[in-house]
């Protein structure tokens, strides 16, 4: 008899309510991105202090934005991984 298959381990918790933000942001601080409906995502990240998970040209192109880390997801995992120097 074989066990059953297991999924992947997420890396973060599944969002819930408690986890979301109802701050202000303000994409119009992020006019150096030339994609608009971009610029929300990283006036979110901004606002709330979170690092911006992304593969879209639009935001790696403009990097580096002042007041959000915006990284690959190859990059995080690198970052994060033990042992590594600079951990987020």
């Amino acid at each position: 008899m074989s066990s059953p298959r297991s999924g992947p381990t997420p890396i973060f918790p599944p969002f819930d309510s408690g986890s979301r933000y109802n701050g202000p942001t303000r994409p119009d601080q992020f006019e150096f991105i030339s994609d608009p409906a971009d610029r929300k995502l990283a006036a979110l990240a901004a606002a709330a202090g979170a690092v911006l998970l992304t593969n879209d040209r639009h935001l790696l192109s403009s990097s580096p934005h002042p007041g959000v880390v915006v990284l690959t997801p190859g990059e995080f995992v690198h970052l994060n991984r033990p042992g590594s120097s600079d951990p987020l």
